[in-house]
């Protein structure tokens, strides 16, 4: 139930309410992710986000625990319905407060990548699944669903391709500032930061390397405004 004063103008309360959103991650267990995470959390922290980044037990290769992706989200959508859910790849970095994201009216949010920023020798655009925008709905959680189906239907297909493939060229494209990989043409102020970690692992065959470190807790998170 939402209480709301008198004074105000009931939509624009309603839109301030909708709007609010948290940044969710996950990242395995035991592994060089775990310190992609810390540097995460930390980039978090210093623009005052809302967060939830969960480690898991390896699900056995790196296809595998990509294709969680849409299973985490879905569960993430349940355990914060009052909140829009900020997805985001363990190795990202936010360089700047996305204020974006407390603008967005559409259910999805993807950046669709030239891959000619790769190389200019490549052709076409992707989707990408680093950083996802998800506006916490009925609707929404339903093609989240299909998205979980599409990936079992393929398990060693990339998460981001079966996110593609449902999509259908149905959503609203992020700007590139808000899932830049790192080592691409350079752009101007960019807010949120891909270092492709998993790069290392498909050049590893799908075996994960172990961290040097401590370990971290299971759940690093902050789901509360500081008072």
């Amino acid at each position: 139930m939402i209480y709301l004063s008198s004074d105000v103008n009931i939509e624009e309360r309603l839109e301030t309410y909708m709007n609010k959103f948290m940044v969710i991650g996950y990242f395995t267990k035991n592994t060089f992710y775990e310190d992609y995470a810390q540097n995460l959390v930390k980039s978090l922290k210093k623009y005052d986000i809302l967060y939830y980044i969960e480690g898991i037990k390896s699900l056995g290769d790196w296809y595998k625990n990509v294709n969680y992706k849409p299973t985490f989200i879905k569960r993430m959508m349940n355990k914060f319905p009052e909140y829009n859910i900020i997805y985001v790849d363990c190795d990202a970095e936010f360089l700047d407060y996305p204020k974006l994201f407390e603008e967005i009216s559409d259910n999805i949010a993807v950046h669709l990548f030239d891959k000619s920023h790769f190389h200019k020798s490549l052709k076409g655009f992707e989707v990408l699944s680093g950083t996802i925008f998800l506006r916490n709905t009925s609707k929404t959680y339903k093609l989240v669903e299909k998205w979980e189906e599409q990936c079992r239907k393929h398990p060693r297909q990339w998460d981001q391709k079966s996110l593609e493939q449902i999509l259908n060229g149905n959503f609203y494209d992020l700007p590139e500032a808000y899932c830049k990989i790192y080592n691409t043409c350079p752009i101007m102020n960019p807010i949120i930061v891909h270092y492709q970690a998993s790069r290392k692992v498909r050049k590893n065959k799908g075996r994960i390397q172990k961290r040097l470190r401590e370990p971290l807790p299971q759940v690093l998170s902050k789901t509360c405004s500081t008072p």
